[in-house]
């Protein structure tokens, strides 16, 4: 059984990647929102992440719902997003980490370590895909 950590920003994608994990059969351990101290932050969406919980609640999830904050500091929020993702796994067990990463190298190869330090996998319905096509196919 697949248990996952979705990494929830409020954003398309990563409800995108939420959505498509729970039609894929996958059981949700925990959705995890995290807020940057920093507008600039290089691994995290920053606008309106708080709106992420309120989405959360309206799908009936509350009762997995994580949260954590970031530093927004280049490197280190890698740092404490292992961190909170480690924990997470602590508590409540998980085995795939959902992320909505499209297209930055950065996102992936910095998720891919965390991942790979966990002993867990990584599902990222939309990486790699055409963006033209993946816009359609979310209208």
């Amino acid at each position: 059984m697949k248990r996952f950590c979705a990494l929830l920003s409020g954003g398309k994608d990563s409800n995108y990647a939420l959505y498509r994990a729970l039609e894929e059969g996958f059981e949700p351990s925990c959705i995890l929102v995290v807020t940057s101290r920093r507008r600039d932050s290089w691994m995290f969406h920053t606008i309106a992440t708080g709106l992420a919980t309120l989405q959360v609640e309206a799908m009936g999830l509350s009762n997995v719902l994580v949260k954590a904050e970031v530093s927004g500091i280049k490197e280190a929020e890698v740092g404490e997003l292992h961190d909170a993702l480690k924990h997470a796994k602590e508590l409540r067990g998980f085995n795939v980490i959902v992320v909505g990463a499209l297209a930055s190298t950065y996102q992936r190869q910095r998720i891919e370590k965390i991942a790979e330090a966990l002993g867990v996998e990584i599902y990222a319905p939309a990486w790699g895909v055409d963006h033209e096509y993946y816009l359609r196919h979310l209208v």
